[in-house]
């Protein structure tokens, strides 16, 4: 879809996006036009897919999650540890993770340490390497 190549068009054949631009002119404002559309485009996309991954994951995790320990309250009362799906190598082991309960004073002295991680980072000592990556948002 382009937009008409008369002097100046306000319409917009994509809602959000704003083509106030004077399309005779042929060149740099006009493959912004197309680049911005195409921009547009691609992030309509990415939102659809990611509210649909989003309720699709949300659903799932939590019936995973029910039939997950569902399954291990079976593993527990039977006393076992691993159960193999017959016909496939799909198989669901039972496993411990530690939980480590700590004393007040060693608790005390995490977060002594964690105030002074982060007056290392207001002092410019520590810094900050990060990582680039795309996310999604609202507004």
């Amino acid at each position: 879809m382009t937009p008409k190549t008369t002097s100046k068009t306000n319409k917009t054949p994509i809602p959000g996006v704003s083509l106030a631009y004077n399309l005779t002119a042929r060149g740099a404002k006009r493959s912004r036009v197309k680049f911005n559309i195409e921009l547009q485009t691609k992030l309509r996309r990415v939102k659809g897919l990611h509210e649909a991954r989003k309720v699709h994951q949300e659903t799932i995790e939590a019936e995973y999650k029910r039939e997950m320990k569902s399954l291990l309250n079976c593993m527990q009362e039977n006393n076992l540890k691993q159960i193999d799906l017959v016909g496939s190598k799909f198989y669901v082991l039972k496993k411990e993770r530690a939980a480590w309960p700590y004393s007040d004073e060693l608790e005390d002295r995490i977060q002594d340490i964690d105030a002074d991680k982060k007056k290392e980072q207001r002092k410019g000592v520590a810094i900050n390497e990060p990582t680039e990556y795309t996310s999604v948002g609202t507004h």
